[in-house]
């Protein structure tokens, strides 16, 4: 039985990858290094600090890894706090009512950290559906690990083989699927190159995507 729904955000309710992919070049450029885009898709999903693990060894950049994670976080949310409102994917809010209908929990899972998350949501005029949210930054092992699908799961009160994911990078499916929950793979169209293979769904927009498709994944 489908008793709850975890979302990742990024690409999933709210098309920012596009700002993060800005906000992220304006960083770069602070810091003196040049990352590929190639390279960079590869950190979609990816925790924050894995990325700049990733990007210390393979650019040296000048600073420590806690000093990094300290000038992304200000350097990003200054970004995102000039944006202002910023649209739901379209058929998104739909989803949220119809998993309200059928008394289905929802939660929130993502990479970011929870200033953004909060900002995000409350850009889009969503943060309101969402029961739990969780924040890469608690726990130990960001996606592609499992720890934070597990960990959601856990605070919504509901075993991993109760609920569904819904992801829209090669990160999250894996991170979904090494939890034991089955998984709805979003090809943002906005955002593609997303390795999905292992998802149990491959959506290409939310029309059509329900509380009865999603229970069917579970039973």
């Amino acid at each position: 039985m489908l008793r709850a729904v975890i979302f990742d955000m990024d690409g999933v309710l709210v098309d920012s990858e596009p700002y993060h992919h800005e906000a992220e070049t304006l960083i770069f450029a602070d810091l003196g290094i040049s990352v590929p885009d190639e390279e960079r898709r590869t950190f979609v999903g990816m925790s924050g600090r894995k990325m700049w693990e990733t990007i210390r060894e393979r650019h040296a950049p000048l600073m420590s890894v806690e000093d990094l994670l300290g000038f992304d976080r200000k350097r990003r949310l200054h970004y995102f706090t000039s944006i202002g409102s910023m649209p739901a994917i379209p058929g998104v809010t739909r989803l949220l009512h119809d998993l309200r209908d059928y008394n289905v929990k929802i939660g929130l899972a993502s990479s970011s950290i929870m200033e953004l998350i909060r900002l995000i949501t409350d850009a889009a005029g969503i943060r309101k559906y969402f029961d739990v949210l969780v924040s890469g930054e608690e726990v130990e092992h960001g996606k592609p690990a499992p720890d934070i699908f597990i960990r959601a799961s856990m605070l919504l009160g509901v075993g991993t083989g109760e609920c569904v994911v819904i992801e829209d990078s090669g990160n999250g499916v894996r991170a979904a699927k090494a939890a034991g929950i089955a998984c709805v793979g979003f090809d943002n169209p906005g955002f593609r190159r997303q390795d999905l293979s292992m998802a149990d769904l491959v959506v290409h927009s939310f029309e059509g995507l329900d509380y009865r498709s999603m229970a069917a994944l579970v039973e």
